[in-house]
């Protein structure tokens, strides 16, 4: 799709905020600090930056100007009610709707009819309008969903808007690109770990990363407890690693990670 742009936007600080912002090549060091630079374009009181996994569940959240108390209120009960009615993603049975690109996004809470999600969440924070939008990995599916919110009653305007729909796709595709590198550089470490453990060993390892208890894989394979544990010592001999924590951390810079 093209895109069609004004060229009343202030390209020239658009450029200098995508040069200052595609420096970084760690995803959430990147995720960060184009958060923190677009402020300068686009002001804001307060954004939250969720970051999911391929399941689309949360797994961390930056944010800035937002007060802790109600991230966490959020994430422990608003996201979850109604079956997920003001959760980031609106997942549906269809996973299309998951890998939907939804481009950038205002909400007019002025105008949202009277709920418990407005009464006691939204009105408290003071915000009235809210801005968003998704970043994909090269997967497809949204790993990122940014909320930039105003306080008071001044709405984006049009200009502002016209910088989100700019930098949008310039973000998701350096944020793809990322994910296309962590994904090659991943394979990589997976082949070396392959060349260390041998294949049940990395079964296991997998799922202790997963969070399985020795128990739990002697059940998932039909073996003794001590057999699985007698696997673990090999691992920990083999990665030199002394502990469990010190066991995932190590997985994880070979490229296994759980999926939470």
């Amino acid at each position: 799709m093209v895109h069609k742009y004004s060229e009343e936007l202030p390209w020239a600080s658009i450029s200098n905020y995508l040069l200052k912002t595609g420096n970084e090549r760690e995803p959430k060091a990147f995720i960060n600090k184009s958060i923190e630079n677009i402020y300068e374009l686009v002001p804001f009181e307060q954004a939250r930056i969720f970051f999911l996994n391929v399941n689309g569940n949360i797994q961390d959240v930056c944010q800035i100007g937002a007060d802790k108390q109600w991230t966490d209120a959020y994430l422990d009960y608003y996201s979850k009610v109604e079956n997920g009615k003001y959760s980031v993603l609106k997942i549906k049975d269809n996973i299309a709707d998951y890998k939907k690109n939804f481009d950038v996004g205002i909400k007019d809470w002025t105008s949202h009819y009277e709920d418990e999600f407005l009464k006691d969440y939204i009105k408290p924070q003071g915000i009235s309008y809210s801005a968003g939008f998704t970043l994909h990995a090269n997967d497809d599916f949204v790993r990122c969903v940014f909320a930039l919110d105003r306080v008071g009653r001044c709405s984006f305007n049009k200009t502002e808007i016209g910088i989100m729909k700019a930098v949008y796709p310039h973000l998701e595709n350096l944020f793809r690109n990322m994910h296309v590198m962590l994904s090659v550089h991943n394979e990589n470490k997976v082949e070396e770990l392959e060349g260390i453990l041998s294949k049940r060993e990395r079964e296991i390892a997998r799922l202790i990363c997963e969070g399985l208890s020795p128990g739990q894989i002697s059940d998932r394979f039909f073996i003794s407890v001590s057999t699985i544990y007698r696997h673990i010592a090999n691992i920990h001999l083999k990665l030199k690693v002394s502990s469990r924590q010190e066991l995932i951390l190590k997985l994880i810079r070979y490229g296994i990670s759980p999926e939470i």
